[in-house]
């Protein structure tokens, strides 16, 4: 039996298998949060009970209701207090250091996806042919799935598909 540990290679590699299960829609409910709680585990810092909690309650309809005029707001400073209100809303909820939000996009032709990170109030559409920054790419292939509203990503490494009730799905 090896008992070496495992490097850093092979655990990325696992990570990247566990994307492509995802994106095939070939992992059930229990076994995509078992796989998220697994990776969760390697990523470093542990989540505390309480924001573990947290993250798993329900998204208030307030929250949900500004994450999506992300895409129908054109003013710069309306967006800047809709980020603004998006992130108090956030460190109110008590659930971690989010870093921000990825989602589908309703622009139309040529945008796909957009990420919002709420650290530096970024908000970037993705055409179909871009690639977006790591940690907001394992999130893309959740994000085109019609079961998640949003895709919340967490600094400890956490990414939280959240269902357009504002129910969590981890």
């Amino acid at each position: 039996m090896d008992l070496t540990p495992r490097s850093n290679q092979h655990r990325s590699r696992e990570r990247e298998l566990t994307a492509g299960q995802v994106l095939g829609n070939r992992l059930s409910p229990d076994s995509l949060r078992a796989t998220i709680t697994a990776r969760d585990a390697e990523a470093g810092p542990q989540t505390t009970a309480y924001t573990a909690k947290n993250r798993r309650k329900v998204r208030s309809r307030d929250l949900l209701d500004a994450i999506q005029r992300i895409d129908t707001t054109t003013d710069p400073a309306v967006l800047a207090a809709l980020v603004d209100s998006i992130r108090a809303m956030y460190e109110e909820r008590g659930g971690g250091e989010l870093l921000g939000l990825f989602g589908r996009c309703f622009l139309g032709h040529p945008y796909v996806d957009h990420r919002m990170a709420l650290s530096l109030a970024i908000l970037h559409h993705y055409r179909h042919d871009e690639d977006p920054p790591p940690p907001f790419a394992v999130a893309r292939p959740l994000a085109r799935s019609d079961s998640y509203a949003f895709i919340e990503i967490y600094a400890d490494g956490a990414i939280i598909p959240v269902r357009h009730d504002g129910t969590s799905a981890v």
